[in-house]
């Protein structure tokens, strides 16, 4: 059907789905480094098997990095599990829980950044989470990186 918009269809949370498990280049987060001071202890809640996130932050100087993901086992589900302390959460979310995943994170209210496609703030889902939480305690941005974010994705590579 033409005109049909994009629709999320909610997705079992206690199971990792294939299409998911998109690596993320390093790259991806060069814009959020300045924001984030050294000695910051970071939670990546969606690691994924190669854990590109976690060594991109290694390598610019972030050691105190907390890497799980559902994939590691039940314990360390997203909507169940949290660690005991952390300053920041930053993770490319699975894309088919990105409201879910966001509003989790706003209601835990402690600091995050998550990577996500750019039309996502633009959707009714997230202008919604967006009325109820900005502010409350923390301010939402937005950040666009200067080039284009070309996930390694599952079964196909780069």
């Amino acid at each position: 059907m033409a005109g049909k918009p994009k629709q999320t269809t909610a997705k079992d949370k206690t199971k990792v789905s294939a299409m998911d498990v998109c690596q993320t280049p390093p790259h991806a987060l060069e814009p959020l480094y300045q924001y984030i001071p050294k000695g910051t202890v970071i939670w990546e809640s969606a690691a994924g098997p190669e854990q590109l996130i976690v060594q991109a932050l290694h390598n610019n100087g972030y050691d105190n990095v907390i890497a799980t993901d559902l994939s590691y086992g039940d314990e360390f589900n997203y909507f169940t599990y949290e660690p005991e302390y952390y300053d920041l959460q930053l993770t490319n979310v699975p894309f088919s829980l990105k409201y879910d995943w966001i509003k989790l994170a706003l209601e835990r209210g402690v600091p995050f950044a998550v990577i996500v496609p750019y039309e996502t703030t633009f959707a009714k889902d997230f202008q919604v989470l967006f009325a109820k939480y900005n502010g409350k305690p923390h301010w939402i941005e937005v950040l666009s990186p200067e080039r284009r974010i070309n996930y390694k994705m599952p079964f196909m590579n780069w």
